[in-house]
């Protein structure tokens, strides 16, 4: 017998985007477009889809250290109403904000991100003009 309804009683997942921003470098690897398949003849694009690695891990685990999850990949949504960038294989990137997180798999260790992501110079520019 499966379960069902799970998701309504596992924790929500919190993530500090600051940290993330702090200590982690981001490159873009691909993009490519989701889909919503309402039916076997209707199909919607929904936004792109964006994998990243992460190239530098600084972020203090505690006992476990740093660097834990450099190397690790993610794929962070954009839906098509927050406007996705485009993005060259290698580009160092920022998440900037995050509207969904969610973990998933057999262990629940697999992430789930909505977001929007930004070139890393615009960003630190734009961090930049912010302070003045």
């Amino acid at each position: 017998m499966a379960l069902k309804a799970l998701n309504k009683i596992k924790r929500p997942v919190q993530i500090e985007l600051e940290a993330i921003q702090k200590s982690w470098k981001l490159e873009a690897l691909s993009q490519e477009p989701y889909y919503a398949h309402t039916d076997e003849h209707h199909v919607t694009q929904l936004g792109i889809k964006t994998t990243v690695v992460i190239t530098s891990d600084n972020f203090d685990y505690g006992e476990k250290g740093s660097e834990l999850n450099l190397f690790e990949k993610l794929t962070i949504k954009t839906p098509a109403e927050m406007k996705p960038a485009q993005f060259n294989k290698r580009q160092e990137v920022k998440i900037v904000s995050l509207s969904k997180a969610t973990t998933y798999g057999d262990y629940q260790n697999q992430l789930s991100l909505e977001g929007i992501l930004m070139d890393a110079k615009e960003y630190e520019t734009r961090l930049k003009q912010q302070q003045k």
